[in-house]
């Protein structure tokens, strides 16, 4: 099926499955070599041809799996070669037209990476069927264009050793390298060397015979200007490692001062902020916390992570007292379950020498921490080995309240996320007359149950709309109900918003609006 073997790969096309299958059998057949072995010296063969037509490749390691693929195909074709199927025969079939394709091992983003119009569109054609196309000699016009940039990069080499030489200290010519480096290539490994223009010189002097003077080189800057309250501060501002090289460059040219005295690069400005966080993370935890007691905090968040290419759990941990507010870590966690929780949250907790002193535990009211036998809390308590307060959120407690207010009322029958109620008078909003409503004095039940502290409600919600809200579904709870207890000082209604089970708010909002509106909203009798 494979055809005759051959000892190596020829021809002036990318390689084919078949090409690789020929050498494979040659090397393990022939030359009595292992599979490993022979797969390795033909993703070696493969890889020539593909650097020829400057194409990125896959990692070497994920190339010998590809090959090691295409050879157990074969194998289990083999295998069953002796059945008289129609499926096997159909399996024959496949597996012999597709030996001529590619044996493609580009990169994902190969496509993209690639700037020259005609590379791209070789590998676009040798991944067609027959691999259209081959390559031919060298490429003379990319071949100058590198030449030329060869002589662009060398010809600055031997300036920068002919001033390095000529003037032992530094003037502005050098102070002005980033600016130069800019017209030569382009890597930002490169505009890190070029700041440093002595890093390439030794910090000596080459004396010249016959009794001239010796010629000294120039030395590297050994001063560092990162301190405590600048990495403070570049931190503060979210100023990166590179931004902040430039920036104190800048200012030392702005303030007179030889940048050559410095150590500046990114990689050491990175280092050197690194140095700083990890002193300043020592000494908060060394210190002896004068503290009697703990609540610990904690909530997951999906965020981004470092590489910015998919989202990671991560659980910030705070330890709050009287006059007491810690961050503690925000460690990375695999899930949200109760067990990862309790992981993270005991880790830190000891690592701070803080196990003794927590009294309370704060957390939202999801099952992962309030569950009665997995729950982060519950788990928490058993690793402690003692009873712990739970004080929940405030901002959370309530959706148990009012979802249990729901459940015994019956108010609410479903098994979706989204509340059919809900979604009803959303929809007949607009048909709804916002002047004509009714406040809890039409009920003679409500009314009964509320007269008595109808007016300190009335004083409370006045009083909180008076101060700053951090929400806008908070400000609007408070003017229904100071609607809803028959203020008509500031009447205004705004549409139904956003409805789903773990908002407790949104429930909130949504019954009052109900009750204020019921003559509106009535439903028939298969609705009810």
């Amino acid at each position: 099926m494979v055809g005759v073997m051959r000892n190596q790969i020829t021809g002036s096309k990318l390689p084919s499955k078949r090409d690789v299958l020929s050498v494979l059998f040659y090397n393990m057949r022939q030359v009595n070599l292992n599979f490993a072995d022979s797969a390795s010296l033909v993703i070696d063969e493969v890889v020539v041809f593909w650097k020829k037509a400057r194409i990125p490749t896959q990692h070497r390691s994920n190339c010998i799996t590809k090959v090691k693929a295409l050879y157990d195909e074969l194998r289990n074709l083999e295998k069953s070669a002796k059945r008289n199927t129609p499926q096997q025969k159909e399996n024959e079939t496949n597996f012999e037209s597709n030996l001529d394709d590619l044996f493609d091992i580009a990169t994902s983003s190969a496509v993209n990476d690639i700037k020259i119009p005609e590379d791209r569109d070789f590998l676009l054609l040798q991944r067609q069927r027959g691999r259209p196309g081959c390559m031919l000699g060298v490429d003379v016009k990319l071949a100058r264009t590198e030449k030329r940039r060869e002589e662009r990069i060398a010809t600055e080499e031997k300036r920068r050793e002919k001033y390095a030489v000529q003037k032992p200290g530094c003037s502005s010519e050098k102070v002005q390298c980033v600016e130069l480096s800019d017209d030569f290539g382009s890597s930002d490994a490169e505009n890190d060397d070029c700041i440093n223009a002595g890093d390439d010189f030794e910090d000596e002097s080459a004396n010249v015979s016959g009794g001239s003077e010796g010629l000294s080189r120039a030395k590297r800057g050994r001063k560092t200007m990162m301190t405590q309250r600048l990495a403070a501060a570049l931190d503060k501002s979210k100023v990166s490692d590179r931004d902040a090289m430039h920036i104190l460059s800048a200012v030392l040219d702005a303030l007179s001062i030889d940048p050559c005295e410095y150590v500046l690069n990114r990689t050491s400005i990175k280092k050197s902020r690194e140095k700083w966080r990890t002193k300043k993370y020592s000494i908060i935890k060394s210190s002896e916390l004068m503290i009697d007691f703990v609540e610990l905090h904690w909530d997951s968040k999906l965020l981004p992570d470092i590489t910015q290419n998919k989202n990671i759990e991560r659980l910030p941990v705070i330890a709050v007292s009287l006059d007491f507010e810690q961050l503690l870590g925000v460690p990375g966690i695999a899930s949200g379950t109760g067990s990862e929780v309790c992981s993270a949250v005991f880790d830190i907790a000891d690592d701070w020498s803080l196990i003794e002193k927590v009294q309370a535990f704060c957390f939202d009211t999801t099952a992962s921490n309030t569950g009665r036998i997995n729950g982060a809390a519950a788990l928490l308590e058993r690793k402690f080995g003692r009873n712990v307060l739970w004080m929940p959120c405030r901002h959370h407690i309530f959706e148990v309240v009012l979802a249990d207010v729901f459940l015994q009322s019956k108010l609410i029958v479903t098994t979706g996320p989204n509340i059919a109620l809900f979604h009803k008078f959303k929809n007949k909003w607009e048909t709804i007359d916002k002047t004509k409503y009714l406040d809890f004095t039409t009920d003679l039940s409500v009314y009964n149950a509320l007269k008595n502290i109808s007016a300190e409600i009335i004083t409370y919600a006045r009083e909180k709309l008076a101060e700053r809200q951090p929400r806008n579904d908070y400000k609007e709870l408070l003017q229904l109900t100071l609607i809803f207890l028959g203020d008509k000082t500031n009447v205004e209604f705004k549409a139904p918003g956003a409805y789903h089970l773990a908002r407790w708010m949104s429930k909130a909002i949504y019954c009052f609006k109900i009750f204020l509106f019921r003559d509106q909203f009535k439903l028939n009798k298969n609705e009810e």
